[in-house]
């Protein structure tokens, strides 16, 4: 599946109850007259991500702020960004299908009510939702 623009993968068709891992890719240019700490900004991630540049293992953002300094990594020219985003078993979870609690009311009877949470619960945003940037600050 290619996803156009970064979006949660709760909006794509088929991906609602998605929970596991999805790589993102990408090649961006880097200019060779800047200096200092470069910086990836991945803005909002759901749940966490890994980074690699250009083929290096750059580092794992794991909560906000979701930047990863990325200053040894990047050189002059094309540069290809790599993000895995894993998301949380939630949405899986929701999406299964209710317990059956009809043999064991059968034989113990009605003790407890169904759970109210399985009426409530929804898919949780997830995915690289950006907006992704490389930021350029002078040290």
């Amino acid at each position: 599946l290619r996803l156009e623009g970064l979006k949660s993968w709760t909006e794509e068709q088929g991906l609602l109850h998605f929970s596991g891992t999805a790589v993102y890719s990408t090649t961006v240019e880097f200019p060779g007259t800047a200096s200092g700490r470069v910086e990836l900004d991945l803005g909002d991630v759901r749940e966490i991500a890994d980074v690699r540049v250009n083929g290096a293992q750059a580092g794992v953002a794991w909560k906000r702020p979701y930047r990863i300094d990325v200053s040894k990594f990047v050189r002059e020219g094309a540069n290809s960004l790599q993000v895995k985003v894993t998301n949380l078993w939630t949405n899986a979870v929701v999406g299964m299908p209710q317990p059956d609690y009809t043999a064991l009311r059968a034989r113990f009877g009605v003790r407890f009510p169904d759970p109210p949470e399985w009426k409530r619960c929804r898919p949780l945003p997830s995915g690289l939702l950006g907006p992704a940037r490389l930021v350029l600050s002078r040290e």
